[in-house]
């Protein structure tokens, strides 16, 4: 029990440019198992015909889960070492900046995905690649659907902003010896690798994306205004995707 208690004690100890080993392990996986297991799962799923009701409310319910857990254990490594939540950007620092950016913010973020579907409704079928095969599998097509994938939204909004904007930012930049501008390119790439599945224009757009996000929350030390944008954005994707892009159901199996 003596060694078992002095080999815990001696990991909590372990740190590498001032940032503790776990938080290195948690960058690790959202650089790796994310992205391999993001574009395992939608090859599955290309690789389907169709896709059931059903099968897309599980997609959506286990990726909510999975990203409520993961916040979970990130706030308790994060408590473990002595971070707040303000460290992360849980908070109104600055209330008025804060609402000021999250308007400007969500108007253009979801200007510019309404644009980009309008654009993409305008080709054909054929001519939608990766993103529109995406959107015709994965995209809710029914009442209940929407519903769901709008909990899921909210969640991703809230969830990955604070893995990225919050922890993998706010880590990198005392990494990096205080770098602002390390901390959102480094959270900006990481996002961008969570979005592999979605091919090389959405690695790109993710990653610009990322960094406004990014810019967001270093200038108004909230992780609000990137949230709901995030959110904002998934969910003029998911919910206005069937009708720009014509889709129709694709099976009436349940």
């Amino acid at each position: 029990m003596n060694l078992m208690r002095e080999f815990f004690a001696w990991t909590e100890s372990l740190n590498f440019a001032g940032v503790p080993w776990d938080f290195w392990a948690i960058l690790a996986l959202l650089a790796t198992l994310v992205p391999w297991r993001g574009v395992v799962r939608v090859r599955k799923l290309l690789e389907q015909p169709a896709l059931t009701s059903a099968e897309r409310l599980n997609l959506y319910g286990a990726t909510i889960a999975a990203q409520w857990i993961g916040a979970g254990i990130l706030a308790w490594r994060g408590w473990a070492r002595g971070y707040l939540p303000a460290d992360w950007g849980v908070g109104l620092p600055n209330p008025g900046a804060a609402f000021s950016a999250t308007a400007v913010l969500l108007v253009l973020a979801c200007g510019v995905q309404i644009i980009s579907l309008r654009k993409l409704a305008q080709l054909s079928p054929e001519r939608h690649g990766l993103i529109g095969q995406l959107m015709r599998k994965l995209m809710p097509q029914r009442a209940v659907e929407s519903l769901v994938f709008a909990t899921l939204a909210l969640t991703a909004g809230i969830c990955e902003e604070y893995f990225y904007r919050g922890f993998a930012l706010t880590i990198i930049e005392r990494a990096s010896g205080g770098s602002a501008f390390a901390g959102i390119v480094a959270s900006s790439a990481l996002f961008a690798l969570a979005h592999l599945y979605q091919g090389r224009r959405g690695l790109l757009a993710t990653f610009v994306l990322g960094g406004i996000f990014g810019i967001s929350r270093t200038l108004t030390g909230s992780l609000l205004p990137a949230a709901v944008a995030h959110a904002g954005v998934d969910l003029v994707a998911g919910l206005w995707a069937a009708r720009k892009l014509r889709l129709s159901p694709q099976s009436s199996r349940s």
